[in-house]
């Protein structure tokens, strides 16, 4: 109420507005499958269903801005195409308000470890000689190469037992080494000599 004199206005009311900021919660993260793979991803949990929101974050080479996307009915959005990196001030808007959480790092999956040993021919001049790359996983396939004498031999893409070793048979005395294990795209290597 406002008075002036003998005159007195009538109670006003006024209503302020204020946007809250969004809220939101880091969901289920999931690794690239393969080494420099773009099959990463982030989910953002916890946002109003079928909601648009201005999204970004900062990675290895800078900031990103996906622009407006929208939650699907359950107030959820996953950030897709990711690679290995760590993903930083991820940042949802709505209106004029933000929140920002991170940082979030997704990794590749691990390089191959392995050992090598080798099994003399039985015979001067033999053939029947063997290598064994052990310590891979389990029936899994992998591209596999090594040096026979200075010489690449590519086996190309092998499957381990279920031991989680592979054989290389037929070989004669020689010397063999730089072993390179790939696994999709992740690689290990033994320098060692057979």
């Amino acid at each position: 109420t406002e008075t002036l004199g003998s005159c007195s206005s009538a109670p006003s009311t006024v209503t302020i507005t204020i946007d809250p900021s969004p809220t939101y919660a880091i969901g289920t993260t999931s690794d690239p499958s393969s080494c420099g793979a773009t099959d990463g991803s982030i989910e953002l949990t916890g946002l109003d269903p079928s909601t648009s929101y201005d999204v970004s974050y900062d990675d290895g080479t800078g900031t990103v801005n996906l622009g407006t996307i929208t939650t699907d009915a359950s107030g959820n959005y996953v950030i897709t195409g990711l690679d290995a990196d760590t993903y930083s001030n991820i940042t949802v808007t709505l209106g004029n308000c933000s929140v920002v959480q991170g940082p979030v790092t997704l990794t590749d999956p691990g390089a191959p470890t392995f050992t090598v040993s080798g099994t003399d021919p039985t015979t001067c001049g033999g053939t029947d000689g063997s290598i064994t790359i052990s310590g891979l996983t389990p029936s899994t396939s992998y591209d596999i190469s090594y040096d026979d004498g200075g010489t690449t031999v590519n086996l190309g893409m092998v499957t381990t037992d279920g031991s989680g070793n592979y054989i290389i048979t037929g070989l004669p005395a020689g010397s063999y080494d730089n072993f390179i294990v790939d696994l999709l795209g992740c690689i290990g290597t033994d320098a060692s000599v057979v």
